[in-house]
């Protein structure tokens, strides 16, 4: 399914929005559609779904500046989507995510094609429906790991649990 979906989605996009040097990658699967993200070739992070049978949705940064690098580490979320379930998809910069839990219970965590020249690591983890607020996120910065309670960027729904 994904790779039909991936097939859809460049020839959909203006070319100013085209993926650059960085890969792009797949984010999540859903039964019909996939979350890619990627990086256009003057450095503005897009996201877009896709769907097996052609559908897509896309947007990207206005501007490079809009998700720039830190001069410090840290971990920061850059994009939500619900397709079946809620898939996130954050950055880390000057750190690597090593773990994302939710109240406790660790979250599946895959590793995405790095940006910015391989300086920010990617990563994409699920939860279910609209759970939670905010996640833990450990991090390795330099031979330390540190935990940080990153807010996520969709507001829980007040039906549903919190993750914290």
């Amino acid at each position: 399914m994904s790779a039909a979906a991936r097939s859809h989605l460049p020839a959909r996009l203006p070319t100013r929005n085209r993926p650059g040097r960085a890969p792009m990658s797949t984010a999540a699967v859903d039964r019909g559609s996939a979350l890619f993200v990627r990086e256009t070739g003057d450095r503005r992070f897009c996201f877009g779904s896709a769907a097996a049978a052609g559908a897509v949705v896309t947007s990207s940064a206005s501007s490079p500046a809009s998700t720039a690098y830190s001069s410090r580490p840290m971990a920061l979320p850059l994009v939500v989507t619900s397709l079946t379930g809620r898939h996130e998809v954050l950055g880390a910069d000057r750190a690597t995510v090593v773990r994302v839990t939710c109240d406790g219970r660790p979250l599946t965590l895959r590793r995405l094609a790095p940006l910015l020249d391989g300086r920010r690591s990617v990563h994409a983890f699920d939860l279910p429906a609209r759970t939670g607020e905010r996640v833990t996120v450990t991090v390795r910065r330099a031979h330390a790991t540190a935990t940080e309670h990153l807010k996520l960027l969709r507001e829980r729904n007040k039906d549903h649990p919190s993750c914290g």
